[in-house]
């Protein structure tokens, strides 16, 4: 714990001295990625084809600020897949699902102010928020 400080600042440092060197803020190239990719022949080769889409998606997480078609597609495609069916569970089963850090004494402050949260959204519907809204 007590060397977190220093690596924070290590990694300020170098995201600090890159910004400056790299143009459009990219820390890579299509070429080294490519390269990269090559030299690692399991890069992008999950146990499921999403799992591989998914590792290569990681790569350009920044689309998702900058488009917001991407963006869309990129919150439905999580919603979908791993929120959804945990809806009936109620409000504390999409927290886990969502952000689960928050949840078993990871962050309850959090986790409450979620729930919070929901509960006055649900109030300005006239909805019920049901049980369960804590994880």
């Amino acid at each position: 714990m007590a060397m977190l400080p220093f690596l924070v600042l290590g990694v300020a440092a170098l995201v600090l001295s890159a910004a400056g060197m790299v143009a459009a803020q990219n820390f890579y190239t299509r070429r080294s990625f490519l390269a990269g990719a090559r030299a690692n022949p399991n890069f992008g080769k999950g146990r499921t084809g999403d799992d591989g889409k998914r590792e290569i998606a990681a790569f350009f997480a920044h689309k998702v600020a900058q488009d917001p078609e991407v963006a869309f597609k990129a919150a439905l495609w999580f919603w979908m897949n791993n929120v959804k069916q945990v809806l009936p569970r109620g409000f504390g089963a999409t927290t886990r699902a969502i952000n689960s850090g928050e949840c078993n004494g990871g962050n309850t402050a959090a986790m409450n102010a979620r729930a919070g949260y929901y509960r006055a959204y649900c109030k300005q519907f006239g909805v019920d928020p049901g049980s369960s809204l804590t994880c």
